[in-house]
Order: structure tokens, then sequence, then C-alpha cells
């Protein structure tokens, strides 16, 4: 299961608990609820920072600090909303089986929640648009409304049964902690404006291997792994871009050259765009690119790219059976454009990084110094960026005029089914079966509009910003 769906199968779970009670526990039942509530407050802390970039403090959340930042009020409250310790090993817990019907619905949250915590924190999120982070930032304050709300539910269970006083009383506590409050806050400001269906979805961490190309479908997860190491790689030579920026533009150059031999229709925007990525990427190998590393680089997107040359020319049984299909074609076509987007971003990436050297004259010779701009490489070589830049449209290329019309105006076309169901409501609305109450009334004067969340800052420059009053 994916992330999204993990979470909101936890929510699920959690909101069937606040709607039945959970006040009646056995003694393994309780360690088995402390076990899922420690695991929630992970996730939803885990979300909270990692979508915000707050930076990690100790100090306790304050009155003033919801209404000038209720998120980070959120985050603070999380923080210090401290997970309780059972008395069972956690890699015991989860072969408890519950006879009751809480227990269950506990286990699963556990389960489900402890998924999702694995699948966040070895994912990668990338850039979050801010609908999407308001999204995920109303999921971690569903979450975070509803552990609370179970907490005095669980402090009796736990004061029911014997040899459990210091979990009761950390649970009494942990319902004064002013985590119900902040996520009520937060919950409303989520909703106060445009946002996704669902929170961000973490992509799984590339995995450093070599595809082999034995069948059209091979050939293209193998031309995505490619543009997967380019990104991934922490350093390529100079030649050795160049070598594989070569080997795509021929294959751009075979795909044209196979449609010219077989005859087959080809939609004539989709032909023209791959006929014009051709041409950037011809005046992209048109001349040696003059620099160099003192590093050995990454092996790995080389023997990749050679692996692909080996098959996708021109009159190859692979190239043919993609060529034959139009919706490999689509896919294949959608694959080389990224791959021509990892090209000029790897490029980018290590001229600001400034780890290749270019010549100069110099009185005693040539001297070679880092490489700074893409005015310090060849002029071909801004093809290549042009390349990355006309991705984008090759890209939009390969979509039929149905799905094109659905993306631009947000329903199916006249005529058309939609091309893909749309996406579940995201985890706050499993637990939210009624709107929250706000602390403050939404019509008081100068009550703060919702903030744009900026794109995580790395921790070292993070600035704390004030919500405009």
């Amino acid at each position: 299961m994916t992330f999204q769906a993990e979470l909101g199968a936890a929510a699920q779970g959690l909101a069937r608990l606040a709607l039945h009670g959970t006040s009646a526990l056995t003694d393994a039942e309780l360690d088995l609820a402390l076990y899922a509530r420690a695991t929630v407050i992970d996730v939803a802390r885990r979300m909270c920072r990692d979508v915000t970039g707050i930076a990690p403090t100790l100090l306790e959340p304050r009155l003033a600090d919801l209404e000038a930042h209720p998120v980070q009020a959120l985050y603070r409250a999380l923080r210090t909303h401290q997970p309780i310790p059972a008395d069972t090993a956690p890699s015991d817990v989860l072969t408890i089986n519950s006879p009751n019907p809480a227990g269950r619905l506990w286990k699963d949250v556990a389960r489900h929640s402890l998924q999702a915590h694995h699948l966040w924190q070895t994912g990668t999120l990338g850039r979050t648009a801010p609908d999407v982070a308001w999204a995920a930032i109303g999921d971690v304050a569903a979450l975070a409304g509803v552990v609370a709300e179970l907490d005095s539910e669980l402090a009796a269970a736990a004061g029911a049964l014997p040899g459990r006083a210091r979990q009761a009383e950390k649970l009494a506590k942990a319902v004064t902690s002013g985590l119900r409050t902040a996520a009520r806050e937060v919950a409303v400001l989520a909703d106060s404006g445009p946002v996704a269906a669902t929170g961000p979805e973490p992509q799984s961490a590339p995995r450093r291997e070599v595809v082999p190309v034995l069948s059209a479908e091979h050939a293209i997860r193998a031309q995505q792994q490619l543009a997967s190491l380019l990104r991934s790689a922490t350093h390529l030579r100079p030649e050795r871009v160049a070598l594989i920026t070569l080997g795509h533009q021929r294959t751009f150059a075979a795909v044209m050259e196979s449609w010219r031999q077989t005859g087959v229709t080809v939609d004539p925007d989709l032909k023209g765009a791959v006929r014009h990525h051709l041409g950037l990427l011809t005046q992209a190998t048109g001349r040696r690119w003059r620099a160099a590393s003192l590093d050995g680089g990454d092996p790995y997107p080389l023997h990749q790219a050679h692996l692909l040359r080996q098959e996708l020319q021109a009159g190859r049984p692979i190239l043919r059976g993609l060529l034959a299909d139009a919706t490999l074609t689509g896919r294949l076509v959608e694959a080389l454009a990224d791959t021509s987007s990892a090209l000029a971003e790897t490029t980018d990436a290590h001229l600001r990084g400034h780890a290749w050297l270019r010549p100069i004259a110099d009185a005693g010779g040539l001297v070679w110094v880092p490489a700074k701009s893409w005015d310090d490489v060849p002029r071909a070589t801004q093809a290549l960026r042009a390349a990355g830049v006309h991705a984008a449209v090759l890209r939009g290329a390969t979509v039929s005029r149905a799905e094109a019309y659905e993306r631009l105006v947000g329903s199916p076309a006249p005529g058309h089914t939609p091309v893909a169901p749309r996406q579940a409501r995201g985890a706050r609305h499993a637990l939210a079966p009624a709107p929250h109450v706000p602390l403050l009334p939404q019509t008081t004067a100068g009550r703060p509009l919702r903030p744009g969340i900026p794109p995580r800052p790395a921790a070292a420059t993070y600035v704390t910003r004030r919500t405009r009053r």
C-alpha cells in the first residue's frame, strides 16, 4: 500500500475508536494501544516537521504562538506530547491477539501507522505545492486531535487495571497538554483555503542499479532508471555526460528513422515535438565539451545508457515493438523527455557546485579553473539546457486531447469518461464527523489569513516567518 493508503487506514481505525469508545481494555490491549498511540504521534510529528521545515525546539507551546504561529504551536505540542512506554516490548506488541473489538482496532491502527511511518522515513518528498502541504497539515491536525481525545479514555482504561497507575497518571496529564486546542485551530486554518485531495506521497528512494533491456517494458523501465541514476548521482564526469547525451540524441534519431521506415501514422504534434527535440540534442552534441573533472564519478548512468543504446536502434525488435503500440510509444517518449530534463538538471547541479573544470589561456599556457555557469561551457552545451526546457513540451505532446482538457478545466471533456478515478479524501476527513469550533471566531478583527507554506528550507538557513495579521 502507498503512504496515503496506510495513513487513511490508520485514520479510519482511530475514527472508529473515537466513535465506539476504548475505555475497557485488558492489560495486553493497553500496551497495544500505547504502542499505536506512540506511532501515530511519531508520524504526525515527522510529517509536520518535514513539510514545513520548522526547526526543532524544546520550548513549551504558548498561547501567543497559537494565534501568531498556529502550525508551529501544533508542532511544539506534538513534541511535548511524549509517547508513554508500554510494559510489552515493541517487537512483541503486534503479536498480541485481542478478543475485544477495541483491541483489534488498536492493532490495526498500530500496523497501518507503523507502515506509514516507515514509508515516510524511507521515501523522498521533494518540493511540495502549497495546497498539498496544507492537506498534509490538515491530516496532522486531525490525527493529533483524535489522539488527544482518546487520551482521556486510555487514562480511564489504565486506571482500572492493577499496576498501571504510572501510565494512567501520564495519560491524564497529557489530556491537558494543549494538543487538542492547537490541533483544532490548525484544522480550521488548513480548511480555510484551497486544499488538495490528499497530502504529499513520498516516493521510494531510487535503487542504484542497472536495469537490463530484455523487452519493451524493460526498455521503458531502463529509460526511467537512467533519469533516476542521473539525478541521484553525487558526481559525474563531464565527458560521460557528453557520451550519454550523444547516445540519447541517437535514440531520438532512431525513433524518427523507424517512423519513416515503417510508415506508421503518428500524431503530427508528437512528431513535430520529437523532431524539434532531436534538433536541440544535435546542437548539444555538435562540439566537444572542453571540461574536465578530478573525480572518478559514478559509472552507473553510463552503463545504463550503453544498454539502452544497444537495443534502441532503428530496425531492432525492441524499438519496433515500442513504436508499434501507441500507448508504449507515448510512455517511451515521456521517459526520453524525462532523461533530457535529468541531463540538463545534472549539468546545472555540477556547474552550481563548481564540480567541473574548464581551461583558460594564461601567460604560462592553459590553466584549469572551476566552471561556475552555463556561460563557462561551450556554446553547444546551451542547447542541452534548451532541451531540458523543451522536455515539458515533449511530454505534453504525448497527452491525448481528452486528458489535456481534463487537466486544464478539472472535469472530463464532453463525451469522454475521466482518465483516472479521483483521489480519495485525506485522513482528516475520516476523523472529522463535524467541523471543529475554533478557539477564536473567524470574524475577529485581525484574524490571520492562511499563509502559503514555503518550500522546506535547509536547517541552517531556516528563519521563522510570522503570519501576517
